[in-house]
C-alpha cells in the first residue's frame, strides 16, 4: 500500500483501505496553516513510514515516541531524503476526515487534483 500511495495511486475505492491501514501526521506549521481555509489542489508533502497494525492500537503517546525513532533511522540512513523528491505528495482534502465530501468516492475522480504520481 505505501508504493501505491507513493506513486499517487488516490480513488474513493482505496479510501477504506487509507482509514483502516495508514495514519496521517501533520506536523508543519505551513502545511496546518493551509488547512485553515482548504482549497482544492491544496498538498503536502509526506514521508511514508510502514508501522504494523498494532501501532494503531497504541496510546498516541507511545505512536510518537516510535515514529520518532522510526524518522530518526530513516533520516540517518545515507541517501534517505536527500530530496523533496524524495517525499509523497499528499492531497490533504483526500485525508480520510479532513473534508466531509471525501466520504463520497466520486470526490477522487478529480483527476487535476488526486494524479497519478511520479514514477522512476
Amino acid at each position: 500500500m505505501l508504493k501505491d500511495l507513493s506513486g499517487g495511486s488516490y480513488s474513493g475505492k482505496r479510501r477504506k483501505q487509507v482509514q483502516d491501514r495508514m495514519g496521517f501526521i501533520c506536523s508543519v506549521t505551513a502545511c496546518m496553516k493551509k488547512t485553515l481555509n482548504p482549497y482544492v489542489g491544496m498538498t503536502g508533502q509526506g514521508l511514508l513510514l510502514a508501522v504494523e497494525q498494532e501501532f494503531f492500537n497504541w496510546p498516541p503517546e507511545k505512536q510518537l515516541l516510535h515514529l520518532d525513532e522510526l524518522l530518526a533511522d530513516y533520516l540517518a540512513a545515507p541517501g534517505n531524503c536527500r530530496s523533496t523528491r524524495d517525499l509523497a505528495p499528499v492531497p490533504l482534502l483526500g485525508v480520510p476526515g479532513w473534508a466531509a465530501e471525501n466520504e463520497d468516492a466520486a470526490y477522487y475522480d478529480n483527476t487535476a487534483y488526486f494524479r497519478p504520481g511520479r514514477r522512476g
